[in-house]
């Protein structure tokens, strides 16, 4: 603690303080590199420069170092300012006030004019820590060593910090203790932290625990990269052109644009970040997309779970072996289902041979300690003797998983009853997660029975549940999911059951179908969110079996939900049932060409055109008026950048036939784009159309729909000279864009709060909102819509004439910089009125 009458030096965020302790004059570019290199890290650099202060120079320089947490010397020739009053320098002086504290030493060479007390202060560092400091020859060398050392130093002497809550980091809550891998975490650390080492995938079979450990390593890292670390579980994924969406949603970037991979690799280049991709064994196809992404971002590193190496370019393989210490898991998860447990020599030399058995494979050993509910552990060991299968001596290219792993969740089913196991098999059906409501539709028994063998599936740990106020939901494990599914694949009725499978999705997408484009909306996005996989494998299903028709059915019934961000998902599902083999009536096909077109607008894809007119045609023909709002809506987004009067009256029409439909999120949609293309225009004469947009965003409370529409009610506002009403719209559009996250929309939000700064003669802050719109598009890859480029430039032009090239250029290249969030803070300091004198 500091003592009292020394000044108090503190960070607002109580971050790491370091201090830094050098001659300020000789060593002036390298302060500046020590500095910008733990803050770049995220913690707070301090250091002592001399001056007029209120308090004596030793005084302030000890209150530093007493109150820091990290000392970091750098030395060169100077011995330094000698203390008045002590016959030692400052330097010195600092060194000695940071005994006790961790300490990371660095000496420039070469140094032919080194002052002789330095060289002996350097000798006794060398007699009381050994060697314990660094050599460097330049600032940036320096930079590097700093950055790299303090990474090291959090990771191995402050890693409890990291198991605090960890904003920039997107990594699974622990939900159990992290036991017997003490050894594997410190070798798999010390490789991930070499400097010439960015890609590290951890091999193993199913089971061995390789996602365990990545993500505690990356929890451990995490606090070493300045943007943190993020997890992406690829095991749901069933197409490797997923995978860059599915990254893009691990680290927060929700709108990738039509270039997807493009869009994604611009959004990392400037990242610091460590990506923990797992389950990548079925994805293999998408493993060239890892190198790219670390070619375009220098300071991106990977880390990866797979089965079987990646086999890319300065990959380390790091195999997974089996734990060392299963004794140690087996007793605690045993504990966990039976506290009463007596761990007499009987019951431990059980648990002893029951690792053995099942070679340390964390899964089975978690899998054979949930017997332990039942019976007690040296009575599971009798049990095993009987009913647990030796790794087979059967083809030898099998996959480790299914020679050790598929043993073990043998034992578990052969424990199951007979209901338990027809039950089990059933469940093979779903992906993901699902509901008892769903379960009884591919179940064969009656309800009450349904619900003991489910519960059954729980108490045995081959079903885990979560319990929500709505409802509960059941899930497997992905290595028990996939067993349950080859159950399945081997019954002679494993068709029948999917096929009920099928149905009861049906139901629920016919379901969805008014609740999505009215009132409820809100509600059923997140059913459907759900139950995406779910939902696709239904989609597979009636695609396989040739109920092309049945499919397209579902596809019209739910594609509101892919218009919240999912275009690239919702593109694809719809394109492979258009070009799947089989029979499809005109009236399906020209439903599935309507929505494919639409999405395929919203990309800027010229594509759309065909497709859409195609479509047109035969709704027309057929009196369809649903089918012709939406091929109408489609056409006014894609003819836009071409012929704006064209679409409108496209727009016009289609915002018509929904209203006579009552789909209120339909005319919704369509009206705020349309206002959008006017605002583009400079054209608001049609206060009404904006008013009516709005209204119907908020009355089916959907944030895609309040966004737009919010947006274009302020640029209404503003362009009316009312400026405390836009302030309110865009209020309420801000709230939208934080939940939706979606960066390529909230640029065009930020062009009126641009306006607001200029009209409160705030011309740099115009400025810098401008180039944070230019910069969020760039971001994710989407260029700007072609109706509204010449506003922008109009509104770009007007404040470089304000401020003049030089003041404008900088503003606009802060603005650039800012990414989503800082963006969307800025643009809310726009909405504050600034006081009057």
């Amino acid at each position: 603690m500091a003592s009292v009458g020394q000044p108090r030096i503190l960070t607002p965020d109580h971050r790491l303080r370091v201090f830094v302790s050098s001659t300020l004059r000789e060593l002036a570019l390298e302060r500046m590199a020590a500095r910008e290199a733990i803050a770049s890290l995220h913690l707070a650099p301090v250091l002592f420069e001399l001056g007029a202060r209120p308090h004596a120079p030793r005084d302030l320089y000890a209150a530093y170092v007493d109150q820091c947490d990290v000392f970091v010397g750098v030395y060169w020739q100077s011995y330094g300012w000698i203390v008045p009053g002590r016959d030692i320098s400052g330097l010195e002086d600092e060194f000695d006030l940071a005994q006790g504290k961790p300490m990371l030493l660095y000496i420039k060479d070469p140094a032919p004019e080194r002052e002789e007390r330095l060289n002996a202060l350097i000798h006794r560092i060398e007699n009381e820590a050994g060697p314990a400091y660094r050599t460097f020859s330049s600032p940036a060398e320096l930079g590097a060593l700093v950055t790299d050392d303090l990474a090291l130093l959090l990771a191995e002497r402050f890693h409890t910090y990291a198991d605090e809550p960890e904003e920039r980091s997107r990594l699974p809550a622990r939900t159990t203790s992290f036991v017997g891998r003490d050894d594997e975490l410190a070798e798999l650390q010390l490789l991930i932290e070499r400097s010439d080492v960015r890609l590290v995938t951890l091999t193993g079979p199913g089971g061995i625990g390789k996602t365990r450990l990545a993500v505690e390593a990356a929890r451990r890292l995490a606090p070493g990269f300045r943007d943190g670390a993020a997890y992406v579980p690829l095991e749901r994924l069933a197409d490797a052109e997923l995978a860059p969406a599915a990254i893009a949603d691990a680290v927060g970037l929700s709108s990738l644009g039509p270039d997807q991979e493009s869009g994604l690799a611009r959004w990392l280049r400037e990242r610091r970040m460590l990506l923990v991709l797992d389950n990548f064994e079925h994805l293999l196809a998408a493993a060239p997309l890892v190198t790219r992404l670390l070619e375009a971002a220098g300071h991106l590193e990977v880390i990866a779970t797979s089965r079987e190496p990646l086999r890319l370019q300065g990959e380390h393989e790091y195999g997974v072996p089996p734990l060392s210490d299963a004794p140690a898991l087996f007793m605690e998860r045993v504990e966990a289902v039976r506290p009463a447990v007596a761990w007499d020599e009987a019951n431990v030399r059980a648990a002893s041979e029951i690792c053995r058995r099942v070679e340390g494979l964390p899964l089975a050993v978690e899998l054979v300690a949930a017997g332990a509910r039942m019976l007690p552990p040296r009575t599971l060991l009798e049990h095993l003797g009987s009913s647990l299968h030796a790794p087979s001596p059967g083809r030898r290219d099998a996959p480790a998983r299914q020679q050790t792993l598929r043993a073990t969740i043998d034992w578990s089913y052969e424990l199951l009853e007979e209901p338990e196991r027809d039950l089990f098999e059933r469940l093979g059906a779903f992906g993901g997660s699902f509901t008892i409501e769903a379960t009884r539709s591919v179940a064969g028994g009656e309800g009450p029975a349904v619900l003991a063998s489910l519960s059954a599936l729980v108490d045995k740990s081959l079903i885990a549940h979560s319990v929500s106020e709505s409802e509960t939901r059941f899930r497997m494990l992905h290595v028990v999911a996939e067993y349950a599914a080859e159950r399945l694949a081997d019954r002679a009725d494993a068709d029948d059951i999917r096929s009920k499978h099928a149905a009861y999705y049906s139901e629920l997408g016919g379901a969805a179908y008014a609740g999505l484009r009215g009132s409820e909306q809100r509600a059923w996005k997140e059913v459907l969110e759900v139950e995406a996989e779910n939902l696709r494998r239904a989609l597979a299903h009636l695609t396989r079996t040739g109920r092309l028709d049945d499919a397209a059915e579902v596809v019209w019934s739910v594609w509101p939900y892919w218009f919240s961000g999912h275009y690239l998902e919702g593109r694809k599902i719809v394109g492979d049932l258009l070009r799947s083999p089989g029979e499809l009536s005109e009236k399906a096909r020209a439903r599935l060409q309507s929505v494919e077109g639409l999405l395929a607008a919203l990309l800027s894809d010229l594509a759309a055109h065909a497709e859409l007119e195609g479509a047109l045609e035969w709704f027309e023909a057929h009196d369809d008026e649903e089918g012709r709002a939406i091929a109408l809506a489609g056409l006014g987004i894609a003819t836009a950048p071409m012929d704006a009067d064209r679409a409108r009256t496209y727009m016009l029409e289609s915002a018509r036939l929904f209203a006579s439909l009552g789909d209120a999120w339909g005319e919704a949609i369509v009206l705020c784009t349309l206002a959008w293309l006017d605002a583009g225009r400079g054209d608001f004469t049609r206060e009404d159309l904006v008013e009516r947009a709005y209204s119907l965003a908020r009355y089916v409370d959907d944030d895609v729909a309040t966004a737009y529409a919010a947006t274009n009610l302020a640029e209404l506002h503003l362009a009316r000279g009312r400026p405390d009403e836009a302030r309110g719209a865009l209020d309420v559009a801000f709230t939208a864009y934080d939940a939706l996250h979606l960066g390529d929309l909230l640029s065009y939000a930020l062009e009126p709060a641009a306006g607001l700064a200029s009209r409160a003669d705030r011309a740099e802050e115009a400025a810098r909102l401008l180039g944070a719109a230019d910069g969020l598009r760039d971001e994710v890859g989407v260029p700007i819509w072609g109706p509204r480029l010449t506003r922008f430039e109009a509104l770009v032009s007007s404040a470089r004439a304000t401020l003049g090239d030089e003041r404008f250029d900088a503003r606009w290249a802060e603005g650039r910089a800012l990414g989503f969030d800082a963006a969307l803070e800025h643009a809310r300091h726009a909405l504050r009125p600034v006081p009057r004198p």
